[in-house]
């Protein structure tokens, strides 16, 4: 990894303070605090220069992404993703860590308007992670959150075209979802999720939907944090509209927009406007 900046002992444990602090902040929907704290983190990894520095700054970067991402600071959110990788561009780390970073940045160009590039350039890394080198594990997890990213760039877009690259994302996670659920559950149920929201959406094949729907929520009720609580609202509509019930799951969905209107602002407006595409809100 070229040269190596052996980490101090209290300034790595001050900044994995901070990134416990950020995670505590998302998942109970503090995002003033998860985007304070997922910044503290990120400086002080950025000071550092050994392995965990590189896993921690990644992750931090992550929650700023996020963070940034709730409150509409979209310039913000690619100016953070960038700089992450710039840094580790600069100390030679693994390509698959910058994949990594470049996901990261990807994710901020999502959610700022830019989905149908990021689609496209998401199932171009997937491809190239296949032939890629690195840890088989951490490879399968990339290459399931490049498809994840195809998945809702898609469901936002809703043209043929988008609908194509969706149907490909579906069949290709297939041979991933199983073994990556077994060590990162969590990426694992966000393409559950996103795989349950399109196919239902689409009216492609509900049964299917409802399938990744309910391993979905059955991932919630094992993290059952208020994020999961608020966000799974959504999914639980979605299967009731699965099983054919368009009036209640037309009032489950006003629901969940409801109780994601103050506390994740940005994500109730996207649903809101997929929704209302759908005659659902």
């Amino acid at each position: 990894m070229g040269n190596v900046v052996r980490m101090d002992k209290f300034a790595s444990e001050r900044a994995m303070k901070h990134v416990l602090a950020a995670r505590h902040a998302r998942d109970t929907l503090d995002t003033a605090t998860q985007l304070a704290e997922a910044e503290a983190a990120c400086r002080q990894f950025e000071r550092e220069g050994d392995d965990r520095a590189t896993g921690g700054l990644l992750e931090a970067t992550a929650l700023a992404v996020d963070a940034y991402g709730s409150v509409d600071e979209h310039e913000l959110a690619l100016e953070r993703a960038t700089k992450t990788r710039e840094v580790l561009r600069e100390r030679g780390v693994a390509p698959l860590a910058l994949r990594v970073a470049e996901r990261h940045a990807r994710r901020s160009r999502e959610v700022g308007g830019d989905a149908d590039d990021v689609m496209r350039e998401s199932m171009a890394s997937y491809f190239s992670l296949l032939r890629g080198p690195g840890d088989l594990q951490q490879r399968d997890v990339e290459a399931l959150s490049a498809l994840t990213t195809v998945l809702s760039c898609a469901h936002r877009i809703g043209t043929n075209d988008a609908l194509h690259f969706a149907s490909t994302a579906i069949a290709r996670a297939d041979r991933l979802l199983e073994t990556v659920r077994t060590y990162d559950a969590r990426a694992a149920a966000r393409h559950e999720l996103w795989a349950g929201l399109y196919l239902s959406g689409s009216y492609e094949s509900r049964v299917q939907a409802a399938t990744h729907l309910q391993r979905y929520l059955e991932w919630t009720n094992t993290v059952p944090t208020p994020r999961n609580q608020t966000l799974r609202r959504f999914a639980a509509a979605e299967l009731t509209l699965c099983a054919g019930d368009w009036p209640v799951a037309r009032e489950r969905f006003r629901a969940a927009l409801a109780a994601t209107e103050a506390v994740l602002p940005r994500k109730h407006r996207a649903a809101r406007a997929i929704l209302a595409r759908r005659e659902l809100a």
